[in-house]
Order: C-alpha cells, then structure tokens, then sequence
C-alpha cells in the first residue's frame, strides 16, 4: 500500500469533498472563507459596518493536514489557486519504489452587475488535476444572484456552483464537477452580523447547514466564529474534542493600507486546517 496515499485519501474522504479529482473547487480558497466555513461575507450595504472589503489584492496560504497546502492569489475580479498535495510515496514496508507529486490548479475570472438592489455574478475559469502521470482537465462556472433589503439590512442569496465541461478525466469513466447550490442569508446589525447557507451538494444529495457569526468591537479588528453540519461525522467516539468538529475562527486586523487575517478551522478527526492572508486595500 502506499502509505503517503493512506493518509491522503483518509484526509480527502473523511473531509466529504465529493470526488478525486477537482477537490480544489469544493475546498476554501481563501482563508476568510476557511474560518466561516464557506460562507462568504459580502456586505453590500451602503451602512456596510466593514469598510475594508475593497482590497486590490491579495495572497492566502492554507495549511491542511498530511502536509497539503493551498496557495492563492486574487487580485480585482481574478484569482490563481494551486493546490499541493505535497510528495507521495509509493511504499510497501520499508522498500520505496518510486515518489511523485500531485497537485491542482484554477484560475478564475468575475463578471458582476449590479441592477437596482439586486447583484448578478458569473465566475467562470479553467483547471487542471495532476497526481503522478494521471491528469484531467475543466472548465468550471458558477453563477449567482444576490438580493439587497435595505430596510431590514438584509441580503438574501441564490447560486448554482462548479457547473461545466470536463475535458479529460484520470480514467475512461467521466466523473462529473461536484456541482452545488447554495441558499445564502446575511442580516446585518450595528457591530455584528449573521450569515446562514444551505448548501446542496447534488454529487452526495445532502443538504449543509452553516452559520456564521461576524463582529466588529472596533474599527482596527473583526473576528468571526462559524459551525458547518459537513464535519458532524468526522469524530470517533473517543475523541473527546468531537463538540469542535465543524468549528472556525478568524480574525482580521485592518492597518492603514493593509489587512491581516487568521483562520482556523477543526476537521474532527482528520486534523485542524490554519490559515493566512494580507490583502492591500484600493487607495
């Protein structure tokens, strides 16, 4: 057996993100969106208590268990994604037969329109899926409307995610994009808000249920707490930290030009995924 592919698989299985191949689109690639479980925090209001989400660009790294790593760069309506899964051994006992690597990679491109109180955005872009001589090849869109209560605070959201082409799979059996729609709820209040998603995952046909709590004592520091129902099946019985599985945390501090942020987020049994971002604003 391949020992480095035990963990691998172990890791990518218990985390239920739906397939083999393309686990980059189903993952956080941000680690804002690593601490709120998903749920992406875009405040639309003219009152907007977080006056900080025009950045020009900005880098992430997310740090996953079996030495997987995430590299992200975003800048305006683009953004470049490469996930590591690191260097895999092939190994029985103690005889090594051969190492390779594996790896994923996306870039994605943003249309948005706004008309009246309502937001439409498209994203669409292409990926590649490597591990030793197998690869395969995509292209993924997503598509969502978003409509804006002003007199309640409220933003009320619908989307279909990770829809496409597949060019070329690892094998002759196809699979298809782990396609999602996603139901989304953000009320705002002076110095916090609530966000809830419904999340529908069509590969598993399983609904998600996650919320996300997000404060702001100040003007230099936001931070934000989140549970998903996704991570309810990941802890053993004799895991006595298994009331965690699901949790995430982040914390943003806002400089002068400058944001700052760290997240975590608990995997139950798999382990615990950490993350950092900077971001530098529009000026």
């Amino acid at each position: 057996m391949i020992k480095k592919i035990k963990i691998l698989t172990f890791f990518i299985f218990s985390l239920l993100y739906c397939q083999s191949e393309f686990q980059i689109l189903t993952i956080p690639n941000e680690v804002s969106h690593l601490s709120s479980n998903g749920i992406k925090n875009e405040n639309l209001l003219e009152n907007n208590v977080n006056k900080f989400q025009d950045y020009k660009y900005s880098f992430n790294v997310i740090q996953y268990p079996a030495s997987i790593r995430l590299y992200n760069f975003k800048m305006n309506k683009f953004y470049l994604s490469f996930l590591d899964f690191g260097l895999l051994e092939d190994r029985i006992n103690d005889t090594l037969y051969k190492t390779f690597s594996a790896y994923e990679i996306i870039g994605h491109f943003f249309i948005e329109k706004k008309i009246r109180n309502n937001i439409v955005k498209f994203k669409f872009g292409f990926l590649n899926s490597k591990i030793y001589n197998y690869s395969a090849f995509a292209q993924s869109n997503s598509i969502s409307f978003k409509s804006i209560l002003r007199e309640n605070n409220v933003l009320i959201g619908l989307s279909i995610e990770n829809f496409g082409i597949l060019f070329k799979s690892y094998t002759e059996y196809n699979q298809k994009l782990p396609v999602q729609y996603r139901f989304s709820f953000n009320k705002i209040f002076k110095s916090f808000e609530l966000s809830y998603d419904l999340l529908y995952q069509k590969y598993f046909e399983e609904f998600q249920n996650i919320l996300c709590l997000k404060f702001y004592p100040d003007d230099k520091l936001s931070f934000q707490i989140s549970n998903s129902s996704n991570y309810s099946d990941l802890s053993f019985e004799d895991n006595k930290y298994h009331f965690l599985s699901g949790f995430g945390f982040g914390l943003e501090i806002y400089l002068k030009d400058t944001i700052l942020n760290l997240g975590i987020q608990n995997l139950g049994s798999a382990g615990t995924a950490f993350g950092t971002s900077v971001s530098f604003l529009n000026k």
